[in-house]
């Protein structure tokens, strides 16, 4: 489904990612791991158009992606759940949903607003509220349920649960196995290790714009020490 062969990119004058390379398949859940400032969200960045790569290949669903709009490449099927949620303020919460609700894929079961509401009962509760006075947690629920809207192909989370009470992360985390559980595939940026090991099916960590590290549960179980080197503070 999406695949980054020897990636590079840089801001300006700046190189930040130098050789970035991983997959995905459909149906999984992988992760993009590493420290803060290696180059994870750059990468997103490459992936949703929103940063042109200086070289090396972006391909989803088959197609090579590298340097298209950002809006192409929504359309094409990716979804983003961004870091820093950047939910609409001045809109409310059932605006927010439908701002940029489709089903161009022609889902069978496609997401719709009731099972938004389903998935997260509190956004039912607060349909009406602007989304600028919801809580931290809400308003990751409702960028989580914004990106559901657009019936992804892929669904990409960037620090899925950072800064929220532990209850929200739980909750959050509920919500990516039920998704997982359904078939969707992610790609998924975190630092919680305990779950990642539980819920995702490959890793990938980033060190300094490189991939420094690839594997799937047992490789990580068996690396835990390597690991843990390259992702913690």
């Amino acid at each position: 489904m999406l695949n980054l062969d020897g990636v590079s990119a840089a801001y300006g004058a700046s190189r930040v990612l130098f050789d970035i390379s991983l997959s995905l398949k459909e149906g999984e859940v992988v992760t993009l791991m590493g420290r803060n400032g290696m180059g994870k969200t750059t990468t997103i960045r490459c992936i949703m158009g929103l940063l042109a790569p200086s070289g090396g290949e972006i391909r989803f669903l088959n197609r090579e992606i590298s340097g298209w709009p950002p809006e192409k490449i929504a359309r094409l099927g990716a979804g983003l759940v961004p870091e820093g949620r950047q939910v609409f303020a001045t809109l409310t919460v059932r605006e927010n949903l439908v701002a940029t609700a489709a089903n161009r894929n022609n889902r069978e079961n496609p997401w719709t607003l009731e099972r938004i509401y389903d998935l997260f009962p509190r956004l039912r509760e607060r349909h009406a509220q602007m989304a600028a006075t919801l809580s931290g947690g809400e308003q990751q629920m409702l960028a989580v349920g914004r990106a559901l809207m657009t019936n992804p192909s892929l669904l990409i989370l960037d620090e899925a649960t950072e800064g929220l009470a532990p209850v929200i992360r739980t909750e959050i985390w509920h919500v990516i196995e039920k998704l997982k559980a359904e078939g969707q595939s992610i790609l998924l940026i975190d630092k919680n290790l305990s779950v990642l090991k539980r819920l995702a099916d490959r890793h990938y960590i980033i060190e300094r714009g490189r991939t420094v590290w690839s594997g799937g549960r047992a490789e990580l179980e068996r690396d835990s020490e390597q690991v843990q080197a390259y992702v913690g503070v």
